[in-house]
């Protein structure tokens, strides 16, 4: 039996947060991590796609997309070997959250690891826990980057 496992990156504004860090520093740091998600998934011979999440409005381009152009830069690897589905609807965590949800539910998902900033990991995981954790049979890990903001 095969798992079918969606690995998705959370957006991080192209502003910066007040006081955040630069966001190439931020996606890498995030991109980094869902890599080595993938990595391990892998082992499990497991199905897997990519989302790449985040919404906005920075010069006609959203989060997501941004986080991709980036990706394409320097994780090539990783957007050339999975499905990368972009959620550019979300505007804040909680939306996040929900957006991701629908696609793992659409896409009839087994499991999803959402992969967020150390220190934006508990949130992620709040909202999760507050709104969607036990619906719809989908099994939910959030993994926290390397770093803290």
């Amino acid at each position: 039996m095969s798992l079918d496992a969606l690995v998705a990156v959370h957006g991080y504004s192209p502003d910066g947060m007040r006081g955040g860090k630069d966001p190439e520093v931020v996606w890498r740091d995030r991109l980094s991590k869902a890599v080595e998600t993938v990595e391990k998934l892998e082992e499990l011979d497991a199905d897997i796609k990519v989302a790449i999440s985040g919404a906005g409005d920075y010069n006609g381009k959203t989060e997501a997309e941004m986080i991709k152009d980036f990706a394409e830069q320097e994780f090539q690897k990783l957007l050339n070997k999975y499905e990368t589905i972009i959620e550019d609807e979300s505007k804040d965590t909680e939306e996040n959250v929900l957006q991701l949800h629908q696609i793992a539910v659409r896409r009839e998902m087994d499991a999803l690891y959402v992969v967020s900033s150390k220190d934006h990991a508990p949130r992620v995981l709040r909202d999760w826990e507050e709104d969607l954790l036990t619906k719809e049979g989908i099994m939910v890990a959030v993994i926290g980057s390397d770093k803290t903001y």
